[in-house]
């Protein structure tokens, strides 16, 4: 893992998810009373593969100018794609998640 600056990594223009504000507000509390519990994620070129939200929230709302980011090895935009939603999945569905372990 690296501190990068923030203009060395961008979103992917493949991003599956779209952010709805409350959610955004989540990301920002937690980046406010946690930290960085996970790093970005982004290729060797700086596109991000995982992180896109916490990318967001910490360059737009919190004004943050260094990310924490781990650099994957080069790979096709197929495989980048695939990552992407690899990690999307968990996150998008931990309220059904929770609402089963209830």
């Amino acid at each position: 893992m690296k501190i990068l600056n923030s203009e060395e990594i961008r979103p992917s223009a493949y991003n599956p998810r779209k952010a709805d504000k409350e959610r955004l507000e989540l990301v920002a509390l937690s980046l406010r009373k946690f930290g960085w519990l996970l790093p970005i994620y982004a290729d060797p070129d700086g596109e991000i593969l995982s992180g896109h939200q916490r990318h967001h929230v910490a360059t737009t709302m919190l004004g943050a100018k260094r990310l924490p980011v781990v650099t994957t090895k080069k790979m096709p935009e197929r495989r980048r794609m695939a990552i992407n939603v690899l990690y999307n999945r968990p996150t998008n569905d931990i309220q059904k998640q929770y609402r089963d372990w209830e």
